[in-house]
Order: structure tokens, then sequence, then C-alpha cells
């Protein structure tokens, strides 16, 4: 039975030990699988990760590196906007907050999972 495997592991960075990577990549070898390709996706805010894994573990993987920019202040409002009209009814929110939420989020750190604390 031939295809693909994927595999996704988010915040990749918290596994600690490469030793599951390293087995991971050379999964079809090891297992003697000829008709199945198996792809690897490792997601992480840690641009630095790749950096400490073990040599072998690096040179087992045909990796291509993506690195995603911070949104800018008009990403962050459309997607603040987007949740406030699911998560609130509406006329709850006054016109300034999402807008002054996404500009200070976008100079602070342009992360829309860290919304918060906005205040210093």
């Amino acid at each position: 039975m031939g295809g693909i495997t994927i595999i996704v592991l988010d915040e990749i960075d918290k596994l600690g030990d490469d030793r599951i990577l390293y087995n991971l990549s050379r999964a079809r070898e090891n297992m003697d699988i000829t008709n199945r390709y198996i792809s690897i996706f490792g997601i992480s805010k840690d641009l630095m990760y790749k950096e400490r894994l073990d040599a072998r573990t690096l040179s087992s993987f045909g990796d291509n590196e993506i690195v995603f920019a911070h949104y800018d202040a008009y990403e962050l409002r459309q997607i603040l906007e987007d949740r406030a009209r699911m998560g609130f009814h509406e006329e709850v929110l006054d016109d300034a907050v999402i807008p002054l939420c996404s500009a200070l989020a976008a100079q602070e750190h342009g992360d829309a999972r860290r919304l918060w604390p906005l205040t210093r």
C-alpha cells in the first residue's frame, strides 16, 4: 500500500530529545518501506532550534525552512474583528478598542496569540 504519511509536530522544540526526530526521518529505511513517503513538518517559534539538533539528526532531514513574519497592525485588526464578531454581541466593544489593541500588539510583538497584557 503506497502513499504519503504526513507528520506535523507543533512546538517541535519542546521534544527535548532529538532521537525521536532522527528515528522518524529514517523510518522508511528502518522499516524497509519502499512505496510510502514520509514528510515531517516541525513548527517552532524558536528560530535557533535547528542549531541545537545533533548533527546526525540534522543531516537526515532534507529540510526546507519557512519563516513567517509577525503580523502587522492591519492584519491583527482583521483577526481581532473576526474573533469579536464571533465572541461578542454587536455594540459591546467601543469602536476604538480593536484598533488600539492591534496597534499595541503590532508594536510590541506582532503575535495574534499574545494580545495581552498590553500594559507594561
